[in-house]
């Protein structure tokens, strides 16, 4: 086996438990993904039509002009303009304003109330820390979080923004589900920095009164721990399982597929499960 990752982060972490293979090709080998067939239209076999702004730029406007900006409810269309033109995207005055609603929506919280009352805020912060303490040879735990901000009563405020389509979802699931491995690794990032009390809030900016909120102490810090290494432990031992039920938006750009990959094209090409 590869020798084990000098440091881990979410993504990669959640890369290797979708699917070890995929892991191994992209992030060990260094393989390039592959351009992933088109969709047919069920009723015509014609490709799907391009949608408009990717999702991921989407995402991208919307986190950098909630770093940027000082009072988000009084974002502007001129305030979405100037962003996108520096990350060289041009959305239409439809999509601009659904930034700005996503943008407006945050600044109307409890949540961003909280964050204009507290001490100390910081914006696109910055964590490391080691897997294991007590191991010098242990991979750095890094990333990072798109907003801390420290209360009066010393309570570290982790926010992290979401801009996924949720409508109808349940919210708690959602992130149980999706982030439940950054949820820990950010409640562990704030306790190791000396927090005495950490609460990770997810908000869902197309839903951003409905935040998911956990809660954390320093007495909580081995069970955090533990079960981060636990879900390492795998990558690190150099096991690098192919996904148990593969889909299409998982394996679609995997180097692997189609030919080194031991799952034919009729799963690696299938829908997602419904579950």
């Amino acid at each position: 086996p590869p020798p084990p990752p000098a440091t881990l982060s979410y993504s990669s972490l959640e890369d290797h438990l979708a699917c070890g293979y995929r892991y191994y090709l992209r992030r060990v080998l260094g393989l390039p993904e592959q351009d992933p067939p088109p969709v047919p239209d069920d009723a015509t076999g014609a490709p799907e039509a391009a949608p408009g702004l990717d999702p991921r730029v989407r995402g991208d406007l919307a986190h950098t002009l909630l770093e940027i900006l000082p009072d988000p409810a009084a974002a502007t269309a001129a305030d979405v303009h100037e962003v996108a033109l520096d990350k060289g995207a041009q959305p239409t005055e439809a999509e601009v304003e659904d930034l700005l609603q996503l943008v407006h929506a945050f600044g109307r919280t409890t949540v961003a109330a909280r964050v204009a009352a507290a001490v100390r805020v910081r914006r696109e912060e910055p964590f490391a820390f080691p897997l294991d303490d007590a191991d010098p040879a242990s991979p750095l735990v890094n990333g990072f979080i798109d907003l801390v901000a420290v209360l009066e009563d010393g309570t570290w405020l982790v926010v992290d923004y979401k801009t996924n389509q949720v409508a109808g979802a349940d919210l708690e699931a959602v992130v149980e589900h999706g982030y439940a491995t950054q949820r820990r690794i950010y409640a562990l990032a704030a306790l190791r920095a000396g927090a005495p009390r950490a609460e990770v809030v997810y908000v869902f900016l197309q839903r951003p009164d409905e935040p998911v909120t956990s809660t954390h102490a320093a007495a909580d810090l081995p069970v955090l721990a533990a079960a981060l290494a636990a879900q390492a432990a795998p990558l690190l031992a150099g096991r690098f399982p192919v996904a148990e039920r593969p889909f299409r938006e998982l394996c679609a750009a995997c180097p692997g597929r189609g030919g080194m990959c031991s799952w034919a094209e009729a799963m690696t090409l299938r829908p997602a499960p419904e579950e």
